[in-house]
């Protein structure tokens, strides 16, 4: 006979073990890289991590024997180009756990005042990272002035966006632009939250904004120009004030597979002497405001009040992603982009 707090132990034992199991398993077939950062000289380094590849040999056993699989669940899924692709969620009313509720799924009755806001998450799929080929077949002279236009060009319009939607429309608190590497693919965000209008309509805000940005970039001064110029490369090149902005520095380098980690010299040359506003505008018209062209992925999340009720169905153009089998067969039927650029840091120097 066995109590049931010896039960529930022995359970939560086994599934433990299982657990441990799989994770064994999974590291064993996986890819370990290692990253030191500190006051170690480069030999210290190399012993160190050495040992720390040999310690997981010892408990998972070597990884060479699943090298042709490494990595393959890194690719990024290739948004189609010229169609809308729309994500479709529901805001959590504060009842509610937390999770990801989609369109469809009915809303508690609401308890207070209270309620969330909707929001719009627009993401546009650019390029490969560091794809040198691909960039000079696109009118480019090399992958790392279109790279430097791109960062300037985020740089003009996150102040931009935050002027017309936040300031001027007062649209909602929180609006950004950033751009980031996703499994090396480079994507250029915008993200507005609004208590005030739905994600379609904040969609047709951003539009909008894109084309007066386009306006706004294509008159603005030279010396308005040099200004952002000269402030992006001396942001590059300032030094981090303790370890642990370096080593948040590099582990992001590490995560987006961009590894900018010995070129800041080089990119801050690309900005401040070579990216000039006809790159800026080739990057909006080619790759951002083209509807062909463009691989654009829609999140929108309705404030529980918005969600609409009746929810036409996906065609011609248009993708709607409504559940995680949605999400799931839209990733199984579409193509993947190419794996990530290795980087090689020696290829890339200034002087």
């Amino acid at each position: 006979a066995i109590g049931f707090d010896e039960f529930g132990k022995a359970v939560r034992a086994s599934e433990m073990h299982a657990s441990a199991a799989k994770l064994k398993d999974t590291l064993a077939s996986a890819e370990l890289e290692s990253y030191t950062a500190g006051n170690l000289d480069d030999d210290e380094a190399i012993r160190l991590l050495d040992s720390i590849h040999k310690t997981r040999e010892i408990f998972f056993g070597s990884s060479s024997a699943q090298s042709s699989h490494r990595k393959s669940h890194r690719r990024l899924t290739m948004v189609p180009s010229g169609v809308v692709v729309a994500i479709e969620g529901r805001a959590l009313r504060p009842s509610e756990p937390p999770g990801l509720a989609f369109i469809g799924t009915p809303p508690p009755e609401a308890q207070d005042d209270e309620e969330p806001n909707s929001a719009s998450r627009m993401v546009w799929q650019l390029w490969q990272m560091g794809k040198e080929d691909f960039a000079v077949e696109s009118g480019w002279k090399s992958a790392a002035e279109r790279d430097s236009a791109l960062a300037l060009l985020c740089h003009i319009a996150e102040p931009s966006a935050f002027r017309r939607l936040r300031t001027e429309q007062q649209l909602g608190y929180l609006v950004s632009v950033d751009i980031d590497v996703l499994n090396g693919v480079s994507i250029f965000g915008v993200t507005v939250q609004s208590a005030k209008i739905g994600p379609i309509a904040l969609e047709e805000h951003i539009f909008a904004w894109l084309d007066s940005f386009r306006a706004e970039v294509e008159s603005m001064s030279d010396a308005d120009l040099k200004t952002y110029k000269n402030g992006l490369a001396d942001a590059i090149l300032n030094r981090a004030t303790c370890l642990q902005d370096i080593v948040d520095r590099d582990l992001a380098e590490i995560r987006n597979q961009r590894r900018f980690f010995s070129r800041r010299s080089l990119r801050a040359h690309y900005i401040r002497h070579i990216t000039a506003r006809e790159h800026l505008l080739k990057i909006l018209d080619d790759a951002i405001l083209h509807p062909q062209n463009t691989r654009l992925l829609r999140s929108r999340v309705y404030a529980p009040d918005l969600a609409p009720q009746v929810h036409p169905d996906s065609k011609g153009d248009t993708i709607f992603l409504r559940s995680y089998e949605d999400i799931r067969l839209f990733h199984a039927n579409q193509p993947q982009w190419p794996p990530a650029v290795r980087w090689n840091e020696t290829e890339f120097t200034h002087s």
